[in-house]
């Protein structure tokens, strides 16, 4: 009987043993992780294999947890006390770890990172996309894909190594402080490209760690001698006024042209992920939205996402949205746009898109000169006075020469300088 007894009692713990080792591939080595969620700010989304996680504050991030921010949303990751990390809006993140090896994949967005105290000799931190991999053992900086085949990587205060390749066969290379590089596993491409960059390319989601921390200002002023807090980012948009009280029966006015913008992206993310059979029906219902481009995207396997940028393109302090997307073709970047809008004070307001049948081809350039060309016939525009239209400007010499549209003039240098767009990939996929 005792005999029986051991034996019962032994085919219990091999059993305990198995379901724990079944439904714990993230209990102990995962949980020994101090990965944690330390704080959210707007919508952000964390899932286990495509099964929604409810956020609680300072959750435990499990191998394989995949997180995505929203617009104007943006979450902080603590992989420990001294690795920091914060994604950007509309960004999308996955956490992998297996023992003392740590792994951030880049989805989509921008990732924010800060390592306060060198990894010891057993430790890896990397963040990846695709076969491009960036290693980082003490230093701070951001990584932003581009695309499944493009990522960019910037360094604000010591060093790191980036590769590009297959492992065993990869190309490797030392990246400072103050230069970006910018990978690309795209056929026909370099693999790795890198150069300097300056105040005005740093995000303001990464300006507003430095302003809340002096100490991480001062870093990056000694790494590379950028000031944080003193230079403006770029262009922001000026404070608008508060709108009045609505009457009865009335609805406010958003206050900003980014709550308007955010209503035509939102619907534009909602319709993208629909099934082949809701879209139909769905589209029809909302009027924010270009249905071709929809429809373009969706249906290429090449545009399998969608692509928002902000800029002010007239100089009146308001942004712009463009809605497109930034590619590279044999080393050369290309950006194409779908459609421009523009807030006039109470809603977005289409001025140009593929549905109304005004271009093409679009380029923004930086003096508020927007150029479209259709059939290879290029046309002239700029906002009007009152911010509420665009109006067309007259075709000249000086004009065409200074503003060079894609297709008619492709080689030529433009004297104005094209509008510098910063993509922004929507989470879709």
């Amino acid at each position: 009987m005792k005999r029986a007894t051991r034996g019962i009692c032994l085919l219990l713990a091999v059993c305990l043993a198995l379901s724990l080792a079944a439904c714990g591939g993230k209990d102990k080595e995962a949980a020994a992780s101090t990965m944690r969620l330390r704080r959210t700010e707007g919508q952000v989304d964390v899932s286990d294999q495509e099964k929604a996680v409810p956020i609680v504050a300072d959750m435990l991030l499990y191998s394989g947890y995949r997180l995505a921010t929203q617009l104007a949303s943006y979450g902080w990751i603590a992989l420990d006390e001294t690795k920091l990390t914060k994604m950007d809006e509309s960004s999308d993140v996955s956490v992998q770890q297996q023992g003392k090896d740590l792994a951030l994949t880049v989805n989509a967005g921008s990732l924010f990172f800060l390592v306060t105290q060198p990894l010891a000799e057993d430790e890896t931190f990397t963040i990846r996309c695709s076969d491009m991999v960036t290693g980082i053992r003490g230093t701070c900086g951001w990584v932003r894909t581009l695309d499944g085949e493009h990522m960019d990587v910037y360094i604000l205060e010591g060093k790191v190594e980036c590769s590009v390749g297959e492992a065993g066969a990869e190309q490797t290379v030392a990246l400072p402080a103050g230069q970006v590089a910018r990978l690309s596993t795209a056929q026909g491409e370099q693999p790795i490209v890198t150069e300097p960059f300056t105040r005005e390319d740093v995000p303001a989601f990464i300006v507003a760690e430095a302003e809340a921390d002096s100490d991480l200002a001062a870093r990056v002023l000694d790494g590379c001698g950028i000031d944080l807090l003193t230079s403006p980012a770029f262009s922001e948009a000026t404070p608008e006024p508060s709108p009045e009280a609505p009457a009865a029966g009335q609805t406010a006015a958003p206050a900003t042209g980014i709550a308007a913008y955010d209503a035509i992206l939102t619907d534009y993310l909602r319709l993208f992920q629909l099934s082949d059979d809701e879209f139909p029906a769905a589209v029809e219902q909302v009027q924010n939205v270009d249905r071709r481009i929809l429809e373009r995207c969706r249906m290429s396997p090449a545009s399998s996402h969608m692509s928002y940028a902000l800029a002010d393109m007239n100089g009146d302090g308001v942004d712009e949205l463009f809605m497109g997307e930034s590619y590279t073709v044999s080393g050369i970047p290309i950006q194409q746009i779908f459609e421009v809008l523009l807030f006039d004070g109470q809603n977005a307001v289409r001025v140009i898109s593929e549905e109304s049948g005004l271009a093409s081809f679009v380029t923004p350039y930086s003096d508020g000169i927007l150029t479209t060309e259709n059939y290879g016939a290029a046309s002239f525009w700029r906002i009007n006075d009152a911010g509420t239209a665009l109006e067309s400007v007259p075709a000249t010499d000086e004009l065409t020469a200074a503003h060079p549209t894609i297709i008619s003039t492709p080689d030529e240098q433009a004297p104005v300088a094209p509008l510098a767009l910063e993509w922004v990939i929507l989470p879709v996929s």
